[in-house]
């Protein structure tokens, strides 16, 4: 059976809120919170580089590779 551990105060949102206004006061913590709001939508790109067998398990198309000699008749 798991037991489940209530939220200490000490890591409540509310509790964190209040110590960063009391340390940083409110307009230095308002332009934090609006900063980290608007990184976190950022989309991270498609990784370049990667092997075929890489690019299919994390849902990618393959590569396109260019022709070989031996393929060009």
């Amino acid at each position: 059976m798991t037991r489940i551990e209530p939220m200490p105060a000490e890591l409540s949102a509310r509790h964190l809120l209040d110590r960063a206004l009391d340390a940083h006061g409110t307009w230095a913590t308002l332009r934090a919170l609006v900063a980290a709001m608007f990184a976190r939508r950022r989309r991270p790109g498609v990784p370049n580089g990667l092997g075929d067998h890489l690019r299919r398990d994390l849902g990618l198309p393959p590569e396109a590779q260019s022709p070989r000699y031996w393929d060009i008749r």
